[in-house]
Parts: structure tokens; C-alpha cells; sequence
């Protein structure tokens, strides 16, 4: 696959590459002849949504009509039923027909297929899933995993330290999910874990709220992790992102709080990150393996190779 850059290019054609159907149909596709996927960088970054105020629901479909066949929406599920939703108009309405989206569709089953059943020779291999569980192959993950790991803020030795001279006792944790509860249950059976709810309501918000507040003022260890999107929904990531602002501005002294990203990072920081008092990780990645490097990175033995790599 292919994913479009938002990049202008006025030599070639006005506004971003991942709109043009010059980029992608006539030079791409035409000129290049490639047969691939297009996928789309993230419809939300600024490089495309705040050029005119376009829906963009409307730029995903006019990307779409360009030549794209997926559409990148990395955050807010509400964008993606959006998108889907303008698709699904666009068909009703005669704007794009079943045949050009079923050609969209074939060239993604048709990589499915390809990526999952065939070898580079052509021929059927019933033994792709083991293959991708080879030990050399799940031992290069791992490292991948491991070295992602990236301190966006915080003292890493120091709250590491913290962390390790209060393992035995019972920390406040929040889970993306009851699969990465039940890892983390494995791992620290004695913390009190917490799982937003999927479809939160207000109370439920409110519940969520009062207790990072109230960990927050306490000093025991607290660990948020949130995956690559809302953790559960776009209200309750709004509540940590909120809530760990505030934290990072109101800390006096540095505390065990960890606040764990699953993908790029947490929150934007505009002031020297050395000066904040709780550690903002990314893991980039929302892989079991990348969860399992970073309770490596936790436990008091951890080598010291692995806490030095933290602070590059």
C-alpha cells in the first residue's frame, strides 16, 4: 500500500496530494501504473481539515473519488460513522456507484488475500499463521515493542524509582479494555483496576473523573493507559487528557504517576518537559506485545540497559 502525504504541490496541482485525482489517478495509477492500495494519512490533521472549513466527511469522499481506497480516521470514532454515513449518501444519491466502490473493495480483499493465504511464488500456504508466530519473528516484535518506548515527559529514572519502592502496595490503574485488565491482573494482582465504560453515561463520567481526581491527591501509584484512540469513547479520553493537564500544572514534586499512551503521543507539550512531575509515555504501538514491554519497564529488576534506553 501507499498513503497519501497532505503536501501541496502547486507545480502539479492545487491543494493537498491525498485530494488529487491528478496525484493519484493520472500519475499514480496512470503514469506509474501502480495497482496497490492508496490509503489516506490521517483526515484529521490540520494539513487538510483547516484549509477552507470542508466537512470532512466531504474531503473523505472527495479523496475517495481521487483515487484513494481507504480513508486513514486515527482518533474520533464520530468522524469515522460520518465518513461511513457521506459514503453511504453518495451512494444513494448517484454521486458514486456500486460498481466503483466494489472496485475499491476487490482491491482490498484482493491484498487480504494475498497478505494472509499466498507465498511470493503464487502458491497457496496453509501455514502463514505459524509462520508469523516463528520465534525469530515474535522475538523481532518484541524489540520493535521495546524500542518504541518513548518518554514524552517526566523524570523516567526518577519516577521509575518511585514506582519500584512502592511495588508491593496496591496501585490505582486504569485499562484500555478488559483484555489489557486481565494482562495487567496477571502482572499486579493486588491493584485496584479500573475499565471505562464503551458507552459511557454521565454518571459514569463523573465516576471516572472523581477518581483521577482523587488519586491524583493522594500519593499512591497511579497508571493510565489509553489506547490509540479514546480508550473507551472520545468523552472519556476528554477526562484524562483534562484531567492530566491539570496534574502536569499543579505537581509541586515529582509523584508515581504514569500516565501510558498506545500510540503517539498523549498530549502536546508546550513547556520544557523535564519540568513536569508525572512521566507522559507512549508506546507507540496498541499490541499485546508492546503492553508486555512496558511491565518489563516497571518491575524494580529491570535491567539497566532497558531504563537507560528511556532516556534517549
Amino acid at each position: 500500500g501507499i498513503m497519501t502525504a497532505h503536501v501541496e504541490i502547486p507545480a502539479i496541482d492545487q491543494g493537498p496530494a491525498s485530494l488529487s485525482k491528478k496525484f493519484i489517478e493520472e500519475i499514480l495509477r496512470g503514469k506509474m501504473n501502480y495497482k496497490g492500495l492508496v490509503i489516506t494519512d490521517d483526515l484529521e490533521m490540520g494539513g487538510v481539515v483547516a484549509r477552507d472549513g470542508t466537512p470532512v466527511e466531504d474531503l473523505a469522499l472527495k479523496s475517495l473519488m481521487a483515487g484513494t481506497d481507504m480513508i486513514l480516521v486515527v482518533w474520533s470514532e464520530v468522524t469515522q460513522k460520518k465518513i461511513i454515513q457521506r459514503v453511504v449518501k453518495a451512494l444513494r444519491t448517484g454521486e458514486i456507484t456500486e460498481e466503483w466502490l466494489d472496485s475499491k473493495l476487490e482491491r482490498i480483499l484482493r491484498a487480504k488475500a494475498e497478505y494472509l493465504d499466498i507465498d511470493i511464488k503464487g502458491s497457496r500456504n496453509p501455514y502463514w499463521r505459524q509462520n508469523l508466530r516463528r520465534r525469530d519473528a515474535l522475538n523481532l516484535v518484541k524489540r520493535i515493542s521495546q524500542g518504541a518506548i518513548h518518554w514524552q515527559a517526566g523524570d523516567a529514572k526518577e519516577i521509575l524509582r518511585l514506582f519500584g519502592r512502592r511495588w508491593s502496595e496496591p496501585w490505582t490503574v486504569v485499562m484500555p479494555s478488559p483484555a489489557a485488565s486481565r494482562k495487567w491482573s496477571a502482572f499486579r494482582a493486588q491493584d485496584k483496576i479500573f475499565v471505562p465504560l464503551r458507552r459511557p453515561d454521565f454518571k459514569g463520567n463523573n465516576e471516572f473523573r472523581k477518581l483521577l481526581q482523587t488519586a491524583s491527591r493522594g500519593d499512591k501509584p497511579i497508571v493510565v493507559v489509553t489506547g490509540p484512540r479514546a480508550s473507551s469513547s472520545e468523552e472519556t479520553f476528554g477526562i484524562v487528557r483534562q484531567e492530566m493537564a491539570k496534574m502536569t500544572g499543579s505537581m509541586s514534586e515529582t509523584k508515581p504517576v504514569l500516565w501510558v499512551h498506545q500510540g503517539f503521543r498523549p498530549v502536546e507539550i508546550r513547556r520544557d518537559p523535564s519540568s513536569i512531575k508525572l512521566g507522559l509515555l507512549s508506546l507507540y504501538s496498541s499490541s499485546k506485545v508492546s503492553l508486555d514491554a512496558f511491565m518489563d519497564y516497571l518491575r524494580p529488576e529491570t535491567p539497566s540497559h532497558v531504563t537507560s534506553s528511556l532516556k534517549r
